[in-house]
Parts: structure tokens; sequence; C-alpha cells
């Protein structure tokens, strides 16, 4: 797989996270008293994780940068400690939000042959969603154009 691709793919992977557990906005556009707290709870408990920000996980210098999958068990030990129990905005499951995007994340990459990643021209991508969309697991696709040097990432 070339580094282009490669570096596509973890940009990608870093957006989708991002989108997907950013709250700040959430914290700042809040009435509550504890909003300040809530975020700066919100943040240790992922600094916490040993994989944030992910920034520095996923471009940063090189002693920095972290595997794919260790970002993705490093935040399953994800833990927030609401500052306020009974604040609507503090208090909410974050944890199954952020282990939730992890699974749809790492989902999203499942059965991807990660040396052919950026061969557009060979792979029938709308099949591919199909396939996907009806369950049909790889080995049991119509067609295969796996060989002895594609690596899948399931």
């Amino acid at each position: 797989m070339n580094s282009v691709a490669c570096n596509a793919a973890r940009g990608s992977v870093r957006r989708r996270l991002h989108e997907r557990v950013y709250m700040n906005t959430r914290y700042l556009l809040s009435s509550c008293s504890c909003r300040k707290d809530g975020l700066f709870a919100y943040e240790m408990a992922f600094l916490q994780t040993g994989v944030w920000p992910l920034e520095t996980m996923f471009s940063g210098n090189f002693s920095a940068q972290r595997s794919l999958y260790q970002v993705f068990r490093g935040l399953e030990a994800f833990h927030y400690n609401p500052p306020n129990d009974s604040c609507s905005v503090c208090s909410g499951d974050f944890d199954a939000r952020v282990e939730k995007a992890v699974a749809d994340v790492e989902n999203d990459f499942d059965g991807l042959c990660l040396n052919c990643i950026d061969d557009k021209k060979e792979r029938n991508w709308a099949l591919d969603d199909e396939y996907k969309s009806n369950g049909i697991a790889l080995e049991d696709r119509e067609y295969v154009f796996a060989d002895d040097v594609c690596c899948f990432s399931d």
C-alpha cells in the first residue's frame, strides 16, 4: 500500500472519530453551571486513554504516532466521570457514545484489502456496498480479487 493511500486512510479515520465524539459545542452552548467542569472531565477522559489528542497519534512526531489498532484499543479505555449526575448535558452516557464511534469507524474498514485500498480500477465499490449492506461475507461473494498479497482488515 503506498504512503499516500495509507495517510489518506489514517486521516479519514481521524476525521470520522472526531465527527462522532466532538462534544465541545454542546458544552459551550449549554446554560448549565457545570458545563466548564463537564467539558474538562470529557477532555480528561480522552487524555487518560493515552491516545489523545488524535492529531498527535495520527500525524504528530514519529515517537508519538500510534497504529490504528492502538488508537482503537486505547479509546476502549475511555471513561467519563460527570461532574454533576443530575445535569442533562453533563451526565450523558459518553462512554457508550465513544464505544459506538470506535465500532462504527472500525466497521467502515471491515473486509477492505489494505494493500489494494487505492486500486479503484480493479474494485467494484458499488457491488462491495451492496454485499456489505446485505451482510454477505467476503468469502461468500461472487467475485474476489484477493491474492497472496492481500491483507484484509477484519
